[in-house]
């Protein structure tokens, strides 16, 4: 999943995780072609227990959540915050129109490349449902090019 926002254009990503996890994953996803930083909220033994980094965590997705700069937020919690239970659905699902995608990877029980990609997979199809029982998008007020367009129905 970071390896894919990182890709995405006007995309956010924010990590949350171990040090070691952050680092290994931010340093190997540039071999994959990201070409922008990571946010990463670190966290200790006391801001897990108390809940602390479930507000840091809102506090940096409210931070980054621009939409001068950027049409969605990616908070990504890694093993630790995710068995943890740190409870990203409780994350607005927007601010101040930029889409907040939150993902769990429970990475103790992922061994596999595929089995991650299954997870964003999932969490990418549960956010385009959301936006289709929103109903449909208007149309551009004005043209964007002379090229021509597609309207997904």
């Amino acid at each position: 999943s970071l390896r894919v926002g990182l890709r995405m254009r006007r995309t956010a990503t924010i990590l949350s995780g171990s040090a070691c996890c952050v680092y290994g994953l931010t340093f190997t996803s540039h071999f994959y072609g990201g070409r922008r930083s990571v946010g990463y909220v670190p966290f200790n033994s006391e801001t897990l227990v108390t809940g602390k980094l479930f507000e840091d965590i809102r506090e940096a997705v409210y931070k980054q959540a621009d939409p001068k700069l950027y049409d969605a937020v990616v908070i990504i919690n890694l093993c630790v915050p995710t068995a943890s239970g740190v409870p990203l659905q409780l994350l607005p699902k927007e601010i101040n129109g930029v889409r907040i995608i939150g993902i769990d990877v429970p990475g103790f029980g992922v061994p596999t490349h595929a089995e991650a990609k299954d997870i964003l997979a999932a969490a990418m199809l549960k956010v385009a449902r959301s936006e289709i029982e929103m109903g449909p998008v208007a149309s551009p007020r004005q043209k964007q090019s002379d090229m021509p367009s597609v309207t997904l129905l």
